[in-house]
């Protein structure tokens, strides 16, 4: 800043003699633009300090912090139900840990669901106010009602330049694979994914690719399913990169998994937007009324 504030003292003090040329107009408009920049952002920093304001990437964490507390909540509320099939001597079914068994005269002994409120006495936040951490989380524990299948798979180079031209890579994959399951699979279907671009071992840039999964209503579809991932993202016939995609059957419901999916998420990549996570539409609408199930009071008749 006073090495702008120098520059421009000595034009102004030529001009006494010489009209300035348009390379010094140019300069000290730069300077001045440095200045207002650098005068705004002080602003808008005490803006937030006083009123409290978060910005949009301190919301999220702020949000993922609460959210977790609330999974662990969750967990716990599951074990209870867990307990309480085995003292009626009730095996556990897909989600009935959550809803109970219909038809059972002890349905409603069987889980402890809905969690209404959080340890500070707030009321469980709606969908949208969710992170997009715990969104995964509600995401994986509704898709146990069928098979999800996880995929780990990069995108072909050429795909990858292509889409980042576009400046949506996040967006335009999730067409290309919406458009995919179409064709494969005859109706839509429920997946989400992470994109990011750097490697997990040296945490440096490298190819775009996707962690996600999607929902098998039969582990017969396993060969279509990874067909149409492979086709999704350029990776079929003679263009497949080697060991491009990797797929593997949803085991246990754990954090772990989740934190891998966003270990990126903060990392800055200008191939990308700041926003990584994307889901289908019948993902988002399965597991915004699953979550409105476990967290809002329900009609149990």
């Amino acid at each position: 800043m006073g090495s702008c504030g120098a520059r421009e003292g000595k034009r102004i003090r030529g001009l006494k003699r010489s009209a300035p040329d348009q390379n010094s107009l140019r300069s000290a408009r730069n300077c001045s633009l440095v200045r207002s920049n650098h005068k705004n952002e002080k602003l808008s920093q005490n803006h937030h300090r006083k009123t409290g304001h978060r910005s949009p990437a301190g919301r999220e964490n702020w949000r993922r912090e609460r959210d977790r507390k609330i999974y662990a909540k969750l967990r716990i509320l599951v074990a209870v139900a867990q307990s309480q099939h085995a003292a009626h001597n009730e095996s556990i079914e897909p989600l009935s840990v959550f809803y109970g068994k219909t038809g059972k005269p002890w349905s409603r002994d069987l889980s402890p669901f809905p969690m209404l409120r959080q340890d500070n006495g707030r009321v469980m936040p709606h969908w949208k106010d969710l992170s997009a951490w715990m969104k995964v989380m509600i995401a994986t524990l509704m898709g146990h009602e069928w098979d999800l299948l996880t995929f780990n798979i990069n995108l072909h180079p050429d795909l990858e330049d292509k889409l980042v031209q576009t400046g949506d890579v996040r967006g335009k994959m999730r067409e290309r694979i919406n458009l995919n399951i179409r064709r494969a699979m005859g109706a839509p279907r429920e997946f989400f994914f992470v994109i990011e671009g750097h490697s997990k071992t040296a945490g440096i840039p490298t190819r775009l690719h996707l962690h996600g999964a999607i929902c098998a209503h039969d582990r017969s579809e396993l060969v279509r399913l990874e067909d149409f991932v492979r086709k999704a993202v350029g990776q079929s016939g003679a263009n497949q990169v080697p060991r491009s995609v990797h797929t593997r059957w949803f085991e246990t419901i754990r954090v772990a998994y989740v934190d891998y999916l966003f270990k990126f998420a903060k990392r800055f990549d200008g191939r990308l937007e700041e926003r990584r996570l994307a889901m289908s539409l019948p993902m988002t609408q399965a597991a915004q009324d699953f979550w409105r199930d476990i967290s809002r009071e329900r009609d149990w008749d």
